[in-house]
């Protein structure tokens, strides 16, 4: 597959956007008649180049200012930008506002395309460049190349696509997330086709026949077929442009500002939290509670702003917020967004996203505040490790982390994995400060469980999960690290504290009743006395017998017909596996019969002992033969 970058043409009205992108591509992007009347874009225009390198999508945005919020809804998924100025009238207003927007989003890559170099002289062109160039740089667009061209001529187109291919080389592939995430930019209908949706595929791959959801509706929908550059496609990559013939509902009605996304991925909330970072040429502040439009994906919405950690928000500074979506709205973490005032129209900072599907946050909660400062930072290991540890006792997956950074899930692995987060075989991922916390409380819960019953050998797993107060997946962690670590120890579905022994609990005379007890069992070795022979003697013995079992001195074994229950002794087992593997060390096999006439015991009592160690894998059997594992 072609490598490929999405290119925004941004810049003010009349400064040859359209015209610059027909002379590079030979594609006319404005598509409607009264744009092409009045010379004016009013939509989003597409067109595509192929260079030397890969393909290039270009969206031409329009340059006038009634027009920002869809030259927005264009930029928000963007890897680059080609900025259009006149050389004969300089950096307009509407430029600079074009600018901000894409500073704001976090797009630091652009080349700037000097046009209408045929209005000007040649010494002017030169006064005009070094201007340019230094208004740029105070801008922080320092490192954008400047290219003087001219599209009725074609001077400069030449180096013009040598600078926007360079730019491959900068670029930061888009991840596939596994999940895919496109907000519409057009909405239409083809006859014999049915719905089709244009936009840019903001993360995930799309395939044909993929089940997909709209979240901002709640609705299913199918991929029926794909477009990509005019040409059918089986599937699109990350930060392709696209089209999509879906199919939908009957009477479902889909529109501009609307997404698709994978089934179950994106949910409506209230709440969103995120990083915003107010502009510096600006004079506006942004208070607490302010009603703003926030644009995101192709979409605008008013919300309430709250401000985390102050009261007032103000040009150059940054912080934490949550917006308060009504009604409930669905997104993509790691989007990014703009801000604007609603009246007047002024854009005035803008940001990423950091949990679209959070709760609302205590204003002025340092602990909260801080670590979600920790999840924005462009530290991944410390992000990531705050995100985790925002999901608390409860823990999180791998799979949810990946999702949340629009990072594969190996990456997130290894950041986890660094920061010393417990992750289960299952992906289930504990942070470190909450494993610690579990653990110790985990601890504690042992111990005063062998205090309230010094005569039983631990807490059941289910009973000290319960106590915790959180999931089996995070109880699981937890008891598995503490058992490797040595602080406990896991007796089949007992759990107690590293060496201790019920038995030590006993006075005297009980400990001198259960040596006899076990001395009885063990009188013929490997013929043991069945549970109701010896509770026969002394119904008493019921509760030795338990603790026996417990510690794991005794192993109730049933005969192939259920019926009798005998009681083997470890060392007795211990014993027979020896013998048994020196007689025939692996890979020699041997059968039941040849088992029998070495141990000297009869086939009631050999059998349940052979396929118990099938059950412990430390024998395998295949058909009547059977081998010792390792």
């Amino acid at each position: 597959m072609d490598e490929h970058l999405s290119i925004g043409v941004i810049g003010h009205v009349d400064h040859g956007k359209t015209t610059l992108v027909k002379a590079l591509t030979g594609i006319e992007t404005d598509r409607l008649p009264e744009e092409r009347e009045r010379g004016l874009t009013i939509v989003l225009g597409f067109a595509y180049l192929k260079t030397s390198t890969g393909l290039i999508d270009f969206i031409d945005s329009p340059g006038h200012a009634d027009f920002v919020r869809t030259m927005i809804s264009g930029a928000t998924g963007i890897d680059a930008a080609l900025v259009c100025i006149a050389a004969n009238e300089g950096i307009m207003p509407q430029t600079r506002e074009h600018l901000r927007i894409i500073s704001l989003l976090g797009i630091t890559r652009s080349v700037i395309a000097l046009t209408k170099t045929d209005l000007v002289t040649a010494s002017d062109l030169t006064v005009r460049q070094t201007a340019i160039g230094e208004d740029l740089a105070r801008m922080g667009f320092e490192s954008a190349a400047i290219v003087p061209v001219c599209a009725r001529t074609g001077e400069g187109l030449a180096s013009l696509v040598a600078a926007l291919d360079d730019l491959f080389a900068e670029r930061t592939k888009r991840p596939d997330t596994g999940k895919f995430y496109l907000p519409f930019d057009r909405v239409f209908t083809m006859p014999g086709f049915g719905t089709v949706v244009t936009g840019t595929l903001r993360a995930g791959s799309l395939e044909v026949g993929d089940e997909a959801e709209v979240p901002d509706l709640g609705i299913a929908a199918k991929v029926r077929r794909l477009e990509v550059h005019g040409a059918e496609a089986v599937r699109a990559a990350p930060g392709q442009r696209v089209a999509v013939n879906l199919r939908v509902e009957s009477g479902v009605r889909l529109k501009r500002g609307q997404s698709l996304a994978s089934p179950g991925w994106l949910a409506r909330s209230e709440w969103w939290t995120a990083t915003l970072q107010m502009a510096r040429d600006i004079e506006t502040s942004l208070h607490n509670g302010k009603p703003v439009r926030l644009l995101y994906g192709t979409r605008e919405t008013i919300v309430n702003l709250r401000i985390l950690d102050r009261d007032d928000l103000n040009p150059g500074e940054s912080a934490i917020v949550q917006f308060r979506m009504k009604p409930p709205e669905a997104a993509w973490d790691q989007d990014h967004f703009i801000v604007r005032t609603i009246s007047p129209l002024e854009t005035v900072g803008g940001g990423r996203f950091l949990n679209t599907r959070a709760t609302c946050v205590k204003r002025h909660d340092q602990t909260a505040i801080a670590q979600l400062l920790a999840a924005s930072g462009s530290d991944r290991q410390s992000a990531v490790l705050a995100v985790a540890e925002q999901a608390g006792p409860g823990g999180t997956t791998l799979t949810m982390m990946a999702e949340r950074f629009g990072t594969p899930v190996e990456d997130v692995r290894f950041a986890l994995t660094n920061g010393q987060a417990l992750i289960s075989m299952e992906g289930h991922v504990l942070a470190p400060r909450q494993a610690e916390m579990l653990s110790q409380m985990a601890i504690k819960l042992v111990q005063a469980h062998h205090l309230a019953f010094p005569t039983r050998i631990g807490i059941t797993r289910l009973q000290l999960v319960e106590k915790l107060g959180i999931s089996k997946p995070s109880g699981d962690l937890v008891i598995a690290a503490l058992c490797a670590r040595g602080d406990l120890d896991s007796n089949g579905d007992r759990i107690g504290v590293r060496g201790f022994d019920p038995l030590a609990g006993l006075d005297g005379t009980e400990r001198g009743r259960i040596q006899q007890l076990e001395a009885k069992i063990r009188e013929i070795p490997l013929m043991p006395p069945t549970m109701e022979e010896v509770l026969a003697n002394d119904k008493r013995n019921a509760s030795r017998i338990e603790l026996l079992i417990e510690t794991g001195r005794l192993v109730p074994l049933y005969d192939f017909k259920r019926k009798n229950l005998f009681l083997f002794h470890v060392v007795d087992i211990e014993q027979a596996v020896t013998s048994l593997r020196r007689a025939w060390p692996p890979p020699a096999q041997f059968r039941l019969g040849e088992a029998r006439e070495h141990l000297g015991v009869t086939r009631k009592y050999l059998q349940p002992l052979l396929e118990y160690l099938d059950k412990k894998k430390i024998t395998r059997r295949r058909e009547d033969v059977r081998i010792f594992q390792g």
